[in-house]
């Protein structure tokens, strides 16, 4: 299963809009969008409307963030748990060129 947070901000901002009051297409332009939903506010002076949508966008993003984030925590764990823990050896000063040499070799 995908994660589509376009869908999860279009569906949450959609079912948190408030749009009892509008008429059948003022309402369906308001739900497509948060722009819409303003343009249908101004049109009309209703400030509940622009107030509903910009807390149903608000509440949309903080719900994608939030999975988001949760997604990003368990791929972080699950690469932690499922990556293997490769120890390069440790390289000899003879095998490097552009290493320093030893504190023993500094009064030669």
């Amino acid at each position: 299963m995908a994660f589509d947070s376009y869908s999860l901000l279009a569906s949450t901002y959609a079912a948190r809009l408030d749009t009892s009051a509008l008429p059948g297409a003022a309402a369906q332009t308001a739900s497509d969008s948060v722009v819409g939903a303003h343009v249908v506010a101004g049109r009309l002076g209703d400030r509940a409307l622009a107030a509903s949508a910009d807390a149903a966008y608000v509440h949309g993003m903080g719900l994608v963030l939030l999975v988001s984030g949760i997604t990003a925590l368990v791929t972080a764990l699950l690469a932690a748990a499922l990556v293997p823990n490769a120890k390069p050896a440790p390289a000899r000063p003879e095998e490097n060129p552009d290493m320093v040499p030893g504190p023993e070799n500094a009064r030669q």
